[in-house]
């Protein structure tokens, strides 16, 4: 695994491999939360993708009640939410943002890594790299698919962040570090509907 292979680039990740005892809490969590710290991407992955697949179904249930699941779409928006939102984002929140962020600390560390994920990693890496995805999926270039971003960036943004700066507060104050990505995705279940209504991932 990459977090073992170079253990001194991924500090943080020692620590989550060995999680401590979690008191009170009932035994699903508590199961999840030693399981994270075991397996923290492919854990990451799996929340994401499973979350992904089962409110796209949802959806589709609401949109079209009766007719056929379109499985293309809800593997689609799975893949994604695997790789990018899933394990990706783990590596983000757990373990490069604990290393860039490395002064203060409860609100104001939060209010720190809310900022720069929202104004950063959100226009600059996360919403490129969904438009990008979606470009491929409909079968238009990169060039295309950027130039929609463009576009559509100024629509796209302000919703996002209108949902995830406060989010992201919580997440960097509040949540233990094996729950960030879970927490995101219930976070994430309301954000996937705006961005399946403002950019889907289908014609």
């Amino acid at each position: 695994m990459v977090w073992r292979a170079f253990p001194r680039l991924f500090p943080a990740t020692a620590t989550l491999r060995r999680p401590q005892a979690v008191g009170g809490l009932p035994f699903i969590v508590a199961a999840y939360d030693t399981l994270y710290g075991r397996r923290p991407l492919s854990t990451a992955a799996v929340t994401l993708g499973v979350k992904a697949g089962c409110c796209d179904v949802v959806a589709q249930k609401l949109a079209q009640p009766g007719c056929e699941l379109d499985v293309p779409r809800i593997a689609k928006f799975g893949v994604f939410c695997m790789f990018y939102a899933g394990s990706f984002q783990h590596l983000l929140y757990n373990v490069v943002y604990p290393r860039l962020f490395v002064r203060g600390s409860g609100v104001a560390l939060a209010l720190q890594m809310s900022a720069f994920d929202n104004l950063v990693h959100v226009p600059f890496l996360y919403l490129p790299a969904y438009y990008a995805y979606r470009g491929l999926l409909l079968g238009d270039g990169f060039k295309a698919s950027m130039e929609k971003y463009r576009h559509e960036g100024l629509d796209v943004l302000p919703a996002c962040w209108a949902i995830w700066g406060p989010a992201q507060c919580i997440t960097f104050w509040l949540v233990p570090p094996n729950f960030r990505i879970a927490f995101a995705g219930a976070v994430g279940a309301v954000w996937e509907a705006v961005l399946s209504y403002k950019a889907p991932l289908h014609d």
